[in-house]
């Protein structure tokens, strides 16, 4: 899962650096608490960004379906659904499939991390995502499909992929 903060340059360059922090770390620590409350793993907080992973040790065999939750969850820690709006505005990207989890790197400099086609795959739908859209692989908004009914479908293309992908996108209502 990615989640990033839209507009962000915008918003820097509209308030001073002490307020854009504190927006910054507001909407960290919201993350911070949905996704380890969902037994997330944290991969990195990057500028404006989280990422973060699920794994069936951690989260349970239903891993994925707490993925999709766990992003709506953050969507609605950060206003989206509510009557005020969102007092950020992010947008989620969710894919679910193998990858490399571990540590990677050398002479002496380390990261722990998640790497592979799956995670790139991810990032792209984050990509896609406007304010206040979590992005799913068609595949896996397929096994959540009965809780989130109310989805687009969309085909889009993505930087570095061969071959256009469908994808589902979740919005919360007012």
């Amino acid at each position: 899962m990615f989640a990033d903060v839209r507009g962000s340059t915008s918003l820097a360059e509209g308030m001073d650096a002490t307020a854009y922090a504190a927006l910054l770390n507001r909407f960290y620590k919201a993350a911070r608490s949905v996704l380890v409350g969902r037994h997330a793993i944290i991969d990195k907080m990057i500028g404006d960004e989280v990422m973060a992973f699920f794994l069936p040790a951690a989260s349970g065999p239903e891993y994925h379906r707490i993925a999709v939750q766990a992003a709506h969850e953050l969507s609605r820690a950060v206003g989206n659904g509510s009557p005020a709006g969102a007092w950020v505005p992010v947008g989620i990207g969710v894919h679910a499939g193998s990858a490399y989890v571990g540590k990677i790197g050398g002479d002496g400099v380390h990261d722990f991390t998640v790497l592979g086609d799956v995670v790139n795959t991810a990032a792209r739908f984050e990509a896609q995502a406007a304010a206040g859209e979590i992005v799913l692989s068609e595949a896996l908004y397929q096994e959540v499909a009965g809780e989130y009914p109310a989805s687009e479908q969309r085909t889009v293309e993505l930087a570095g992929k061969q071959e256009p992908v469908a994808i589902r996108v979740l919005k919360h209502d007012r």
